[in-house]
């Protein structure tokens, strides 16, 4: 589902272009915990903190040392 105005696709690799794994995601305990993985991604340069709202859950999206691509979420409360 496309969402207007939304320019995430812009940034990350095209799907299925990241090898064998698409990408990961893990599950913040909270949204304080959230919060600060996502304040340190950024401190690391990893991530620019882009908050996505996919509704039933945030996101965020980021980039390994490797390159690999992951997504640290949280439900939408």
């Amino acid at each position: 589902m496309a969402i207007e105005g939304n320019t995430e696709p812009d940034r990350q690799s095209p799907l299925w272009g990241r090898g064998r794994i698409e990408h990961f995601g893990l599950q913040a305990a909270s949204p304080d915990a959230f919060e600060t993985i996502r304040r340190r991604l950024i401190d690391q340069g990893a991530s620019d903190g882009t908050i996505n709202d996919f509704g039933t859950v945030h996101s965020i999206f980021f980039r390994d040392p490797d390159g690999l691509e992951g997504e640290v979420l949280v439900p939408n409360v």
